[in-house]
């Protein structure tokens, strides 16, 4: 179930989900780096409490603190970065932390910011999880996917780290109501724990791309081969969707 893209565009990404924990920077990161393979792409990480994506010194994500209270967003910042979308012939990748989500997507909506954005591909990338989350993240996904409109190109990410969803998705209620909303799913597979799981952990803790990565001489052969074979995993999945053709 995917869609094409129709016309080369600049892209901007949201990374969206009311829930924190669940994997937005993680997703974030991995798409940041497919889409430097393809082009500029600047990195923004909204996040006021725990901005993990501008961690990531190999990506040069730069950390903008929209909040000036909580739930409560500084617009003239978010003016700017409208702007800045808006003048710099780049791709954009936006993170957004739990924190800031409600003042963030309640920005979006007040000022039809799809509509300012319409010479753009625009993509919202929503991550669920399974296990204990399930529930509350499917939940943000059927409200978020009801906030935008058609134009708006809604990829569904699914994060096996906390345990897979029991059952086809087709058999859940929440699936069912925004399946024709979706452009593309993109799942984040269980991983063994004590070899993939372990090394993809410390990468993220470490704050690493796969390029540093795969050039440090600190990291073992099979963990290079590993997380290699991760990446490519993901990589053949974000192809698929076309987000570059």
């Amino acid at each position: 179930m995917t869609k094409t893209k129709e016309a080369s565009k600049n892209q901007v990404h949201i990374i969206l989900q009311g829930k924190g924990g669940v994997g937005k920077s993680v997703v974030a990161t991995l798409l940041a780096q497919y889409l430097q393979k393809q082009g500029d792409v600047c990195c923004i990480d909204t996040d006021p409490i725990n901005p993990t994506f501008s961690k990531f010194k190999g990506l040069e994500a730069i950390h903008l603190n929209l909040l000036s209270a909580p739930n409560k967003i500084n617009e003239r910042m978010f003016d700017q970065l409208i702007e800045n979308i808006l003048s710099t012939n780049k791709n954009f990748i936006i993170d957004n932390g739990a924190g800031g989500f409600l003042g963030i997507s309640n920005y979006i909506i007040e000022n039809d910011i799809i509509s300012v954005l319409t010479d753009f591909d625009v993509f919202v990338h929503i991550p669920i999880t399974g296990g204990q989350a399930l529930e509350e993240t499917a939940n943000g996904l059927v409200s978020i996917s009801s906030q935008f409109d058609e134009k708006t190109r809604i990829i569904l990410w699914i994060n096996e780290f906390f345990g897979k969803l029991n059952g086809d998705l087709k058999g859940f209620k929440f699936y069912k109501s925004v399946e024709s909303r979706l452009t593309a799913k993109i799942i984040l597979p269980e991983q063994n724990p004590d070899t993939f799981g372990e090394d993809i952990k410390m990468m993220l803790s470490e704050h690493k791309t796969f390029e540093e990565i795969s050039k440090s001489d600190n990291q073992k052969f099979m963990v290079k081969r590993r997380l290699n074979l991760f990446r490519d995993q993901i990589f053949a999945q974000l192809e698929e969707v076309k987000l570059c053709s």
